[in-house]
């Protein structure tokens, strides 16, 4: 929480709050491990509750301690969306996707970020927080009123 703005008889607390929801993870056959990891590891970081969607059982992906990792086909997941199932509010979509199933997403609300997995947190975690700004005057016709004590 920070205030960069630093206004006289004003406070403007600009914050970060994780998704609660948690995200959804999407990674196909061609996804490479360590993007799946980098995924994992940003939702971890941020304290977001992470499921995992692949295509095939791996038996060469180590088990993850809280992860939910799902076996299932892209129509599959579709029509389990669809169906309310999946409760996250965050689509990472680590390769390509179906038409089908951005439809599926995009009608229960949630945030479809593509592309590869990023090594640098800070663009790879923005999808998981919301920006929060909060003001608050502690001024009455140009008197500054003492702010509460902290």
């Amino acid at each position: 929480e920070h205030d960069p703005s630093q206004i006289h008889g004003e406070y403007n607390h600009f914050r970060y709050r994780a998704q609660t929801a948690g995200v959804l993870i999407r990674a196909t056959d061609a996804t490479p491990k360590t993007e799946i990891a980098l995924a994992l590891l940003a939702a971890k970081t941020v304290g977001v509750p992470a499921m995992l969607s692949v295509p095939k059982k791996d038996l060469e992906t180590p088990a993850l301690a809280g992860v939910e990792v799902i076996v299932e086909t892209e129509s599959d997941l579709a029509a389990r969306i669809a169906a309310g199932a999946v409760k996250t509010t965050v689509f990472r979509a680590l390769g390509n996707v179906s038409e089908k199933l951005l439809r599926a997403t995009n009608a229960a609300h949630m945030a479809y970020v593509p592309g590869r997995a990023l090594a640098n947190g800070r663009l790879e975690m923005r999808a998981l927080y919301r920006e929060q700004a909060v003001s608050h005057s502690y001024h009455r016709y140009g008197n500054i009123i003492p702010p509460p004590a902290k």
